[in-house]
Protein backbone atom coordinates (compact mmCIF):
# COMPACT_ATOMS: atom_id res chain seq x y z
CA UNK A 1 0.00 0.00 0.00
CA UNK A 2 1.08 3.83 -0.78
CA UNK A 3 0.50 6.08 1.74
CA UNK A 4 0.81 9.80 0.70
CA UNK A 5 1.45 12.73 2.84
CA UNK A 6 0.73 16.07 1.51
CA UNK A 7 3.69 18.65 2.50
CA UNK A 8 3.94 22.47 2.06
CA UNK A 9 -0.43 22.95 1.76
CA UNK A 10 -0.40 25.49 4.74
CA UNK A 11 -2.72 27.29 2.90
CA UNK A 12 -5.24 24.75 1.33
CA UNK A 13 -5.04 22.98 4.71
CA UNK A 14 -5.89 26.01 6.70
CA UNK A 15 -8.83 26.69 4.46
CA UNK A 16 -10.08 23.14 4.94
CA UNK A 17 -9.91 23.03 8.63
CA UNK A 18 -12.36 26.84 8.70
CA UNK A 19 -15.09 24.82 6.64
CA UNK A 20 -17.51 22.73 8.23
CA UNK A 21 -16.18 19.03 9.24
CA UNK A 22 -18.89 17.30 6.68
CA UNK A 23 -17.83 19.95 3.60
CA UNK A 24 -14.27 19.53 4.07
CA UNK A 25 -14.69 15.49 4.21
CA UNK A 26 -16.74 15.85 0.94
CA UNK A 27 -13.75 17.84 -0.72
CA UNK A 28 -11.12 15.38 0.03
CA UNK A 29 -13.11 12.08 -0.68
CA UNK A 30 -13.93 13.42 -3.96
CA UNK A 31 -10.48 14.30 -4.55
CA UNK A 32 -8.60 11.03 -3.23
CA UNK A 33 -11.08 9.57 -5.45
CA UNK A 34 -10.39 11.31 -8.89
CA UNK A 35 -6.84 10.61 -7.71
CA UNK A 36 -6.95 7.29 -7.47
CA UNK A 37 -9.06 6.62 -10.49
CA UNK A 38 -6.21 7.99 -12.76
CA UNK A 39 -4.49 4.93 -11.94
CA UNK A 40 -6.95 2.46 -13.70
CA UNK A 41 -5.61 2.97 -17.09
CA UNK A 42 -1.87 2.71 -16.40
CA UNK A 43 -2.79 -0.39 -14.39
CA UNK A 44 -4.89 -1.66 -17.95
CA UNK A 45 -1.68 -0.75 -19.93
CA UNK A 46 0.60 -3.05 -17.71
CA UNK A 47 -2.12 -5.77 -18.22
CA UNK A 48 -2.08 -5.60 -21.95
CA UNK A 49 1.59 -6.42 -21.89
CA UNK A 50 0.93 -10.02 -19.83
CA UNK A 51 -0.16 -12.74 -21.49
CA UNK A 52 -2.17 -15.07 -19.27
CA UNK A 53 -4.40 -18.01 -20.36
CA UNK A 54 -7.85 -18.26 -20.41
CA UNK A 55 -7.77 -14.27 -20.94
CA UNK A 56 -6.93 -13.51 -17.44
CA UNK A 57 -5.69 -10.27 -17.98
CA UNK A 58 -8.98 -9.03 -19.76
CA UNK A 59 -10.54 -10.05 -16.91
CA UNK A 60 -8.72 -8.37 -14.13
CA UNK A 61 -8.72 -5.37 -16.29
CA UNK A 62 -12.71 -5.13 -16.74
CA UNK A 63 -12.97 -5.79 -12.94
CA UNK A 64 -10.86 -2.94 -12.06
CA UNK A 65 -13.00 -0.67 -9.71
CA UNK A 66 -12.27 2.20 -6.80
CA UNK A 67 -13.39 1.46 -3.42
CA UNK A 68 -13.42 3.14 0.19
CA UNK A 69 -11.68 1.69 2.80
CA UNK A 70 -12.52 1.33 6.21
CA UNK A 71 -11.82 4.18 8.00
CA UNK A 72 -8.76 3.76 10.57
CA UNK A 73 -9.13 7.09 12.30
CA UNK A 74 -11.00 10.38 12.44
CA UNK A 75 -10.11 12.48 10.15
CA UNK A 76 -8.21 9.86 7.80
CA UNK A 77 -9.65 8.72 4.28
CA UNK A 78 -8.17 6.25 2.51
CA UNK A 79 -9.05 4.28 -0.95
CA UNK A 80 -8.57 1.46 -2.87
CA UNK A 81 -7.86 0.18 -6.28
CA UNK A 82 -9.13 -3.39 -6.33
CA UNK A 83 -11.22 -5.84 -8.43
CA UNK A 84 -14.84 -6.55 -8.66
CA UNK A 85 -15.17 -10.06 -7.17
CA UNK A 86 -15.55 -12.26 -9.85
CA UNK A 87 -15.96 -16.21 -9.85
CA UNK A 88 -13.45 -17.04 -12.36
CA UNK A 89 -10.58 -15.25 -10.40
CA UNK A 90 -10.71 -18.58 -8.04
CA UNK A 91 -8.83 -21.64 -9.72
CA UNK A 92 -9.66 -25.10 -7.94
CA UNK A 93 -7.13 -28.01 -8.98
CA UNK A 94 -7.98 -31.10 -10.15
CA UNK A 95 -10.31 -33.30 -8.05
CA UNK A 96 -11.46 -30.11 -5.71
CA UNK A 97 -15.32 -29.41 -5.91
CA UNK A 98 -16.67 -26.18 -4.67
CA UNK A 99 -20.37 -24.83 -4.80
CA UNK A 100 -19.90 -21.20 -4.99
CA UNK A 101 -23.70 -20.38 -4.15
CA UNK A 102 -23.34 -22.16 -0.98
CA UNK A 103 -19.57 -21.21 -0.18
CA UNK A 104 -18.75 -24.23 0.67
CA UNK A 105 -15.44 -25.62 -0.79
CA UNK A 106 -12.95 -28.56 -0.54
CA UNK A 107 -9.38 -28.52 -1.99
CA UNK A 108 -6.97 -25.79 -2.42
CA UNK A 109 -7.70 -23.06 -4.07
CA UNK A 110 -6.12 -19.46 -5.23
CA UNK A 111 -6.56 -16.02 -6.25
CA UNK A 112 -5.55 -16.01 -9.58
CA UNK A 113 -4.67 -11.88 -10.01
CA UNK A 114 -2.28 -12.19 -7.00
CA UNK A 115 -0.87 -14.97 -8.52
CA UNK A 116 -0.07 -13.07 -11.81
CA UNK A 117 1.41 -9.96 -9.89
CA UNK A 118 3.03 -12.09 -6.97
CA UNK A 119 4.01 -15.26 -8.75
CA UNK A 120 2.82 -18.23 -7.06
CA UNK A 121 4.13 -21.62 -6.81
CA UNK A 122 6.51 -23.75 -3.61
CA UNK A 123 9.58 -22.44 -5.01
CA UNK A 124 7.96 -19.62 -7.66
CA UNK A 125 7.42 -21.78 -10.55
CA UNK A 126 5.11 -18.97 -11.90
CA UNK A 127 6.89 -15.97 -12.19
CA UNK A 128 5.78 -12.53 -10.77
CA UNK A 129 4.72 -10.20 -13.60
CA UNK A 130 3.19 -6.78 -11.04
CA UNK A 131 1.04 -4.84 -12.94
CA UNK A 132 -0.33 -2.74 -9.84
CA UNK A 133 2.64 -1.85 -8.35
CA UNK A 134 4.75 -0.63 -11.22
CA UNK A 135 1.28 1.51 -12.19
CA UNK A 136 1.45 2.55 -8.90
CA UNK A 137 4.87 4.01 -8.76
CA UNK A 138 4.74 5.21 -12.27
CA UNK A 139 1.80 7.30 -11.89
CA UNK A 140 2.27 9.01 -8.05
CA UNK A 141 3.66 12.80 -9.27
CA UNK A 142 0.23 13.00 -11.47
CA UNK A 143 -2.03 11.47 -8.46
CA UNK A 144 -0.08 13.63 -6.24
CA UNK A 145 -1.22 16.96 -8.83
CA UNK A 146 -4.44 15.78 -9.70
CA UNK A 147 -5.07 15.61 -5.47
CA UNK A 148 -3.90 18.83 -5.13
CA UNK A 149 -5.74 20.69 -7.65
CA UNK A 150 -9.19 18.91 -6.72
CA UNK A 151 -8.48 19.56 -2.91
CA UNK A 152 -8.06 23.28 -4.52
CA UNK A 153 -10.95 23.44 -6.81
CA UNK A 154 -12.95 22.05 -4.29
CA UNK A 155 -12.07 25.03 -1.95
CA UNK A 156 -12.13 27.83 -4.22
CA UNK A 157 -16.09 26.28 -5.12
CA UNK A 158 -16.89 26.79 -1.78
CA UNK A 159 -15.42 29.73 -0.87
CA UNK A 160 -17.17 31.35 -3.72
CA UNK A 161 -20.45 30.33 -2.47
CA UNK A 162 -19.51 32.14 0.87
Amino acid sequence: MISVRLEGMKELEAKLLQLERKVSKKIVRSAVRKAQKALIPTIKGYLEGISTGGGMAQKISKALTVRAAKRNRKGSYAVHVTLNPDPSFLSYPQGSSSNLATRQTSGKRSYAPAAIELGHGKNKEQAARPYMRPAADATVNQRIRILTKEVATGIAKIWGKK
